[in-house]
């Protein structure tokens, strides 16, 4: 009787671990979407550009334009990242 008791509680335990590893996986995964979709980068702005630009971003049209950088150029995000091109 008491092996059976012992086995009972151990599956138990383990169906709650389950439970709460699958619940931690999908609050990281929440974060990480999270944390990639607010770098876009059709949201870059060229350094020279956004020195003379007033911060009303609001205004600005949201096609998406690519530009090609020289090394060095450094750009600035909305959410106020700096970005250089290194190599």
């Amino acid at each position: 009787m008491w092996r059976k008791s012992v086995s009972i509680v151990g599956l138990i335990l383990n169906v709650i671990a389950i439970i709460v590893v699958l619940a931690s996986q999908a609050l990281y995964s929440a974060a990480i979407d999270s944390a990639l979709s607010t770098n876009d980068p059709s949201q870059v702005v060229p350094q020279s550009e956004n020195d003379s630009r007033s911060n009303n971003a609001a205004t600005s049209s949201n096609s998406e334009s690519f530009e090609d950088l020289a090394l060095g150029t450094a750009v600035q995000l909305n959410n106020g990242i700096t970005v250089s091109v290194d190599s």
